[in-house]
């Protein structure tokens, strides 16, 4: 029999991936707030920004990254609550470190309403793979910006999502 290692209780236990998750969740949330500021802001000054201008200056990319961060540390922990044994070792199964795979996480971990919710989680894996690190994506690729991204229901559709995953954890508060 195989002795659990310090490393392996400290990944398989849930409260762990809930507190990054938390920090993410609140950083993403002040960026949304931000943009909801700036846009106000420019409106004041008689600017009408353009979908793309919108995105770009308000951070809506990054926020949506920290949205899929925050989503991705939580959808592992409901697989690794399912399943411990994707704790291996010494590093964690392949299915949960290969890329970004948001959609196929949330398959195996919980289910997803599949317009509002589905889309979300797609465009949050996308800007999640390059946001925050590359000024556009790394490939040519469209950017899925959606219209008037921080006035859309994004925000909504992630706190849906963040305390239907958070409910599956079995973790205090």
């Amino acid at each position: 029999m195989s002795r659990v290692t310090q490393w392996q209780t400290q990944v398989r236990s849930p409260q762990h991936w809930v507190w990054a998750a938390e920090r993410l969740h609140s950083a993403a949330h002040l960026l949304w707030q931000s943009s909801v500021a700036e846009r106000r802001r420019l409106r004041s000054r008689g600017a009408e920004p353009t979908p793309d201008s919108d995105a770009l200056i308000e951070g809506a990319f990054v926020a949506l990254a920290l949205a899929g961060f925050s989503l991705e540390n939580l959808v592992k922990a409901v697989l690794i609550q399912k399943d411990p044994s994707l704790v291996g070792a010494s590093r964690l199964d392949r299915s949960l470190t290969s890329g970004h795979p948001l959609p196929a996480l949330f398959v195996r971990a919980c289910p997803l309403e599949p317009h509002e919710e589905l889309s979300f989680v797609e465009r949050a894996a996308t800007f999640l793979v390059w946001s925050g690190r590359y000024p556009w994506p790394i490939s040519d690729q469209p950017v899925p910006l959606g219209a008037r991204m921080s006035l859309s229901s994004d925000p909504q559709v992630f706190n849906r999502l963040y305390r239907r995953l958070r409910a599956l954890l079995k973790v205090g508060v």
